[in-house]
């Protein structure tokens, strides 16, 4: 319907973000006040990201997929990676549309944040607790929760068929092996 490609377009056409808000965490080093008093988990480092990230700079992102979504079909993430070995899942797709990759998921989603104009992001102030026993729940308010949310609109608002997982909150996977 002209309703349903209206609504995609302004999706797609997202407002340029707000500048970022920096707080100071409670903790020592830049540390949140809870980042100490999570258990590691056996086996794994809990890694402390950088304060910010150049979402401008290429180098920065990442993809990764498997065959798992339904029927066998292909899904994957969309990764910027913030420091220290952690990565913020920018968007994690349950559905890639056939004869696409999470590379041209990778490639639209850059162009679109490029398109905001934003470079430096707040990463460790954005930061809000843990998540599960290997992520760190990003505020969704934050500058670095309204990109991940956006992609998710952006990307879901093309139309080709891509589908977000939106149960997977904004996050940052800091638990590594070893």
């Amino acid at each position: 319907s002209a309703s349903a490609s209206a609504s995609a377009s302004a999706r797609a056409a997202a407002p340029p973000l707000p500048p970022p808000v920096t707080t100071g965490g409670a903790g020592g080093g830049g540390r949140p006040g809870w980042w100490d008093a999570v258990e590691v988990p056996a086996g794994k480092t809990k890694h402390l990201p950088a304060e910010t990230v150049n979402v401008a700079d290429g180098s920065n992102w990442t993809t990764t997929q498997w065959r798992g979504g339904k029927g066998g079909g292909l899904v994957g993430a969309v990764m910027l990676e913030t420091g220290d070995g952690t990565h913020c899942t920018m968007c994690f797709i349950d559905c890639v549309p056939p004869g696409k990759t999470p590379k041209d998921a990778l490639r639209v989603l850059r162009g679109w944040v490029a398109s905001t104009g934003t470079t430096d992001v707040d990463v460790r102030s954005a930061l809000t607790g843990m998540w599960g026993k290997n992520s760190a729940r990003v505020d969704p308010a934050s500058q670095l929760g309204r990109l991940v949310m956006g992609c998710w609109d952006f990307l879901e608002g093309l139309g080709e068929g891509w589908h977000a997982d939106r149960e997977r909150v904004p996050h940052i996977e800091v638990m590594k092996r070893g």
